[in-house]
């Protein structure tokens, strides 16, 4: 027999011995008057008989009792002098509410979380602080736990599971988490498809020796941990999805705001179960093209200076302008990120001589800090900017992007003077063929290159099954340049974004073309991502993102996050928009038909 249900039937078969004792009860309870001599002569066989059974009925509970202690004793429990047996509880529901639900076999969503945690049994957890222990709302990143297990299963006791000291904790953060009273939302990954659960911090706690002979991890410190939700998949987009490109989504395409997108694969590897690293510190970039040998060697100014304005004359007037980033060096964290200062007009562009500098405008947010030398956002002679940039094309028209870093030579009050620092780098990473994006994720289409640049030409799975579990432990760099077009009536819902920003993303999903006559599958059709990783740190030495750090589930990328809101501003303004015109026509249209009546 399973020992879970042996242990459920000792618990309840006490209360069912109790039930036929106070049923005797009442049966020899009668009124004194109604009875006949002859009954109350026989009443004496009776109440032997009532007592014995009273007597039985007690020997039965202490018996069980006696066996539920022994097996609970076998199922890896803590002793007593380690920790005190708390009633865990979530909801105290009493003893009509328990027996209710032990008559009517109903399963709390305690054990259905728990029997899920057993069946997936994930190696490890990412675990976001919800709330903390006084009841202000969180949403903190505490890092990986490892779910404790004895004798190879996981380790349950009194409906609540344990986990060792999240990585992200320090001991600086009791403020923010003492393990007691904290809730925690875990997420892991199971066949690559994410699952979460919410769960209340009961306590901190001590294993004793002699139960770390047969634990593991081998850690004599951990938590206590009550499920409060079922474990959940997450494996679908819950936010709305904006259409990139005609006929291919729910909602019509706004011009407003497009995206040229580019991929890259990367050497990084999403695990199959378990957490997914909180920070990734290693991650080797692989091109899709590589520059043309020379381009890094050589650094010749002026030359570097014509090609630049030249790619800048072929744009409209009003897309002559580059985008200023600084490489900044926190002194607190001892890490370097880069900071957006925003965009800049290229000046001397009518000038026939190059020469060996470029003036550009003061970026706002630079002027905004006057002569403040310690905010980041301010600009000093020597300092080293990014420039990004783009230009139009004059083959085909479209959109080419670049990327140079350069010194500031001369500051002044509201112009800029610079030199280059490197040679002009482009975007020679695939383009893809954006369908629907989210706050969240996005969809794309297949095509010939990016099978060819995932399978290096000649490695490609024979199955379909084999190219999407290919495909779908990969992680891939997303470098998005924002295309935005807004009149005066609509420049309000304009979202602040840099000409530049990438995410680290994985595909969660791949659509399979089917042929709806023979139902025969074929090839890959498109998929979906999923975004996983923000960039954390700059590298100074190859001006790119090299350190990354994960998406928590509570949070969504920054520039996505505003992309979503000005795109909803813009959609209700539009809608607006279109009723103040109908309605003028409305009573003149009435007037015109009572008119021809």
């Amino acid at each position: 027999m399973n020992k879970n249900l042996f242990e459920r039937l000792t618990f309840r078969l006490p209360w069912v011995a109790w039930l036929l004792v106070v049923e005797s009860a009442l049966a020899q309870v009668k009124n004194p008057f109604e009875r006949s001599m002859f009954q109350s002569q026989a009443s004496k066989g009776k109440e032997t008989t009532f007592l014995l059974m009273i007597g039985g009925a007690f020997l039965l509970v202490g018996v069980l009792y006696i066996v539920r202690s022994y097996l609970r004793s076998r199922s890896a429990s803590i002793s007593l002098d380690d920790m005190a047996d708390q009633d865990l509880t979530t909801v105290k529901r009493g003893f009509f509410g328990s027996f209710a639900t032990m008559v009517s076999g109903k399963r709390s969503v305690r054990e259905l979380a728990l029997n899920r945690l057993v069946e997936l049994d994930p190696p490890s957890l990412n675990c976001s602080i919800v709330r903390t222990a006084d009841g202000r709302e969180a949403n903190e990143d505490a890092g990986r736990a490892v779910l404790f297990h004895m004798n190879g299963e996981m380790f349950l006791q009194d409906r609540a599971f344990f986990i060792t000291t999240p990585d992200g904790i320090k001991a600086e953060d009791r403020a923010l988490f003492s393990g007691e009273g904290e809730v925690m939302n875990l997420w892991f990954l199971h066949d690559r498809i994410p699952y979460t659960v919410n769960c209340e911090v009961r306590e901190r706690m001590r294993f004793p020796a002699e139960m770390l002979r047969n634990m593991d991890p081998k850690i004599g410190v951990g938590y206590r941990l009550v499920p409060l939700t079922n474990v959940a998949k997450r494996d679908k987009r819950q936010t709305i999805r904006f259409s990139h490109k005609i006929g291919r989504g729910s909602l019509r395409v706004y011009p407003q705001v497009l995206f040229d997108v580019y991929i890259q694969k990367t050497d990084f590897r999403f695990p199959t179960e378990g957490s997914i690293p909180p920070r990734l510190n290693t991650v080797k970039p692989i091109p899709y093209r590589r520059p043309k040998e020379g381009d890094e060697a050589d650094l010749s100014a002026e030359r570097v200076v014509t090609a630049f304005k030249e790619a800048i004359r072929l744009n409209h007037s009003e897309d002559r302008v580059v985008y200023v980033s600084k490489p900044y060096m926190d002194e607190r964290t001892n890490k370097c990120t880069l900071i957006g200062l925003g965009y800049a007009e290229v000046l001397g562009l009518g000038a026939q001589e190059a020469g060996r500098t470029i003036h550009i405008k003061k970026p706002m947010k630079s002027m905004r800090v006057g002569k403040n030398r310690r905010d980041p956002h301010y600009l000093n002679e020597g300092d080293i900017i990014v420039l990004d940039y783009m230009s139009r094309s004059p083959l085909d028209g479209k959109n080419e992007y670049y990327e140079m870093p350069c010194q500031i030579i001369k500051s002044g009050i509201e112009n800029i003077t610079i030199r280059p620092r490197r040679n002009p780098r482009q975007e020679l990473n695939l383009p893809i063929e954006l369908l629907d994006f989210s706050v969240n994720g996005l969809r794309f289409e297949n095509s010939r290159e990016f099978m060819g640049y995932v399978f290096e030409e000649g490695g490609q799975a024979e199955t379909l099954e084999e190219q999407k579990e290919t495909i779908e432990s990969m992680g891939f760099v997303f470098t998005f340049y924002p295309k935005l077009r807004f009149t005066r009536d609509t420049e309000m819902h304009k979202p602040d974004l840099p000409l530049k920003f990438s995410i680290l993303g994985k595909i969660a999903r791949c659509e399979v073309e089917k042929n709806e006559d023979t139902a025969v599958t074929g090839h890959l059709k498109e998929f979906g991502v999923r975004y996983t990783y923000d960039p954390a740190e700059y590298s100074r030495d190859d001006f790119c993102w090299d350190r990354w750090t994960m998406i928590r589930p509570f949070k969504e990328n920054s520039y996505f996050k505003e992309v979503h809101k000005s795109l909803n501003g813009l959609i209700a303004h539009l809608e607006n928009q279109s009723k103040d015109f109908l309605e003028p026509r409305r009573p003149a249209a009435q007037a015109e038909e009572k008119v021809t009546a």
